[in-house]
């Protein structure tokens, strides 16, 4: 396992640049603009809310209707996978410039978060798509997850950074 991670730290670490770090910033930037323009159509999405179940599920989509679910359930596939991609990428980024020992891990955090928000997606498109909240406990543990990682990835990236564990 120890190997599989510092692996992908140095593949991060190779692909580390101000053309992929800037295309990562505006495509962050691009999705949560178009994050802004969905919740005019379909306020308070229940993938930003944490704990939620089916009760929750069944709820918001009784309050969207099946249209607004159907297009709820297609961002979930297209905008919400590439926000994944870009704050994962700029976590794994800016873990990949500290000291390989506390990298390993960070950039392996960052990554699962991506990870993790992607099953989300998938499980809520899903429900939306059928009208359903069979999954609605599992989409709820991967949105757990994904906010779990994320801070630890913050947090790990800040303190790794504070603390002069950057590479110089």
């Amino acid at each position: 396992m120890k190997a599989r991670a510092e692996a992908l730290y140095l593949w991060i670490l190779s692909k580390r640049g101000r053309p992929l770090t800037l295309g990562l910033l505006v495509g962050f930037a691009v999705c949560f603009g178009l994050f802004q323009l969905r919740s005019n159509s379909i306020p308070d999405p229940l993938d930003a809310t944490f704990p939620y179940g089916a009760s929750e599920m069944h709820a918001f989509l009784n309050r969207i209707g099946s249209e607004k679910a159907q297009l709820y359930a297609w961002t979930q596939v297209t905008l919400d996978f590439a926000f994944p991609v870009c704050y994962a990428g700029l976590l794994a980024l800016w873990a990949a410039t500290l000291k390989p020992s506390w990298a390993t891990i960070l950039v392996s955090v960052s990554l699962a978060a991506g990870i993790a928000d992607v099953c989300e997606n998938l499980l809520l498109a899903g429900m939306s798509w059928t009208m359903t909240t069979d999954a609605a406990p599992w989409a709820c543990i991967f949105t757990g997850l994904k906010f779990t990682m994320i801070v630890v990835a913050l947090l790990g990236n800040l303190v790794g950074t504070l603390c002069g564990r950057a590479v110089s």
